[in-house]
């Protein structure tokens, strides 16, 4: 299982370890090496792709060249409004039938069924995850 962690652009690095502390507790059995963060896998791949659009298609259905499995298989935001990255990410995750989920605080993970835009001039909260 490899787990693209989507946090918004300005989320404090305490933020992100607390998000990913969580994620750790709902799902025990995953490692560090599991759980890349968007930040994380943007300043490692981002140069490498030339576009925000070719890093979006690497990002949600890309294959290591290697091995020939899914950069990612899970997708977990931590929160339900999203940028337009982050909902395009999601958009081909689930057109490509890969898990999707947003990090409740709460409950655990809950299920996204897509990503409706909600104000496309918002390119960092302009989109809402829906849940089901």
């Amino acid at each position: 299982m490899r787990i693209f962690l989507a946090c918004p652009r300005d989320m404090s690095p305490e933020d992100e370890k607390r998000a990913k502390e969580k994620l750790f507790m709902v799902l025990p059995q995953l490692t560090e090496e599991s759980v890349t963060s968007s930040a994380q896998a943007y300043f490692e791949s981002f140069s490498r792709f030339g576009s925000w659009d070719q890093w979006i298609d690497h990002v949600a259905t890309g294959k290591n060249y290697m091995t020939q499995e899914p950069v990612y298989t899970h997708f977990v935001c931590v929160t339900q409004q999203v940028g337009r990255a982050t909902s395009e990410i999601v958009r081909l995750a689930l057109e490509r039938g890969k898990h999707v989920y947003l990090l409740d605080t709460h409950i655990g993970l809950k299920k996204v069924a897509g990503v409706v835009e909600q104000d496309s001039q918002d390119w960092q909260k302009g989109w809402q995850l829906t849940i089901i």
